[in-house]
């Protein structure tokens, strides 16, 4: 069994670690593939919520280019199941951002179930990296998910009225009123 020590500034080349004859079970992105997610990932961190404050196609336009090239690098990595669903993850928000009008409420789902798969993913990896890696990682992620607004759900319907209230207390007698006009004399 090899180990990848990319702990630090360490030039490191993609490496697979097997368990048995021809059996990859570890396939370790190398240095340069891991500062580009790691820069990808910073770069989601403000991309995603500017994009919910303000859904312009300004906005849409920058989170898709960033999730094209988070699936671009995702390709280069040699096919796991954490990886190939983590791809097909991505692929469904850019069709989502790609529709002309993007559901936000779908969009959030979506991005819980690619953060939810973003840390199976890094599991899946853990053991290529120093352990101060493996968290700045786990921190990007956290920031994510804390820094991704859930829209608000839609109004429930009215409830039903209340039962009517007790009846008051009886109010202080008036004053008496002045004395009237003395009438037609008959």
């Amino acid at each position: 069994m090899k180990h990848n020590d990319c702990s630090d500034n360490n030039h490191c080349d993609s490496i697979i670690i097997t368990g048995g004859c021809c059996e990859p079970k570890v396939v370790c992105p190398s240095n340069s593939q891991l500062n580009e997610l790691i820069s990808l990932l910073n770069a989601l961190i403000i991309a995603i919520p500017t994009f919910f404050a303000t859904p312009n196609a300004t906005n849409k336009l920058v989170l898709i280019n960033l999730f094209n090239q988070l699936l671009d690098l995702l390709n280069l990595l040699l096919p796991t199941t954490e990886g190939d669903y983590l791809k097909q993850l991505v692929q469904s928000i850019l069709n989502e951002l790609q529709s002309p009008n993007p559901d936000l409420g779908q969009l959030s789902v979506l991005l819980q179930q690619f953060y939810s798969a973003l840390a199976d993913f890094f599991f899946s990896i853990q053991t290529c990296f120093a352990p101060s890696t493996f968290q700045l990682l786990f921190n990007l992620l956290t920031q994510l998910i804390s820094l991704t607004p859930i829209p608000p759900g839609a109004t429930g319907a009215t409830g039903a009225t209340g039962a009517t209230g007790a009846t008051g207390a009886t109010g202080a007698t008036g004053a008496t009123g002045a004395t009237g006009a003395t009438g037609a004399t008959g």
